[in-house]
């Protein structure tokens, strides 16, 4: 069976590294909610929560194409060190975010700080790398409509 969208899916979720470095995960916290069809998880992920039945386990790995994405020296770029503020001046390995044109916030690391410049890089930290998810589906339901007018899950018991 495939999820239907908007419905509400509750998981639990531990993601590690291609070294296996541990993530993020949610099984000594609050399980995972979200909205299907709404691109808020990978779309593998979500093909394969549709295949389970609630209370299963499943473990998969996703391809950096599948996941974050591919690492490009493109997105890697030296900017003059008067781009920041004398107040928050850059700090290797900080994040920071930039502001587009167009007014969208893009974030970035920065990787080196040298007397005129700074190397900034904006692919995402985990850009290249494979990515394990395993998986365990704890509920799902149908959105309220608050839930699919705001994006936001709402009054899934196991979400808060």
């Amino acid at each position: 069976m495939s999820l239907k969208p908007d419905q509400v899916i509750t998981i639990h979720v531990t993601i590690k590294d291609d070294e296996n470095q541990l993530i993020d995960s949610t099984v000594k916290d609050k399980p995972l909610s979200f909205l299907s069809g709404h691109n808020q998880m990978f779309p593998k992920v979500e093909d394969k929560l549709g295949e389970m039945i609630i209370g299963s386990k499943k473990t998969i790995k996703l391809q950096p194409e599948e996941a974050f994405g591919q690492y490009t020296e493109e997105a890697v770029q030296t900017v003059k060190r008067t781009t920041f503020s004398e107040e928050n001046p850059p700090q290797e390995g900080q994040s920071y975010l930039a502001n587009t044109p167009q007014g969208k916030q893009l974030p970035f690391v920065v990787k080196k700080v040298e007397d005129e410049n700074v190397t900034v890089d904006f692919n995402h930290p985990l850009a290249g790398k494979e990515l394990t998810v395993e998986m365990e589906l704890l509920n799902i339901r149908d959105a309220t409509s608050e839930e699919l007018s705001g994006g936001q899950i709402g009054s899934d018991p196991f979400a808060n």
